[in-house]
């Protein structure tokens, strides 16, 4: 009897999103294959917008606003 090994192809991490500032209070992020989103300073925080058009919220710090499009991006990579 011949034994057959199974190998499970783990998923590809999501790609990495690089960040760059354009202007003062104007983030643009993107990957090797898609538009992230923007962060814009305003008055209230830092807003966050996908590559969709979608506001995802104001946030009080850079990072976080930052944080929540890579999160909304790895999550759209996966499906």
């Amino acid at each position: 009897m011949e034994a057959h090994t199974m190998i499970q192809r783990m998923p590809d991490a999501a790609p990495r999103a690089l960040w760059v500032q354009v202007e003062h209070g104007l983030h643009v992020a993107s990957t090797v294959s898609a538009f992230v989103g923007t962060v814009t300073e305003t008055a209230n925080g830092f807003e966050a917008v996908d590559g969709l058009g979608t506001c995802r919220g104001v946030f009080a710090s850079l990072d976080d606003a930052k944080a929540v499009l890579e999160a909304a991006a790895s999550a759209d990579a996966v499906l």
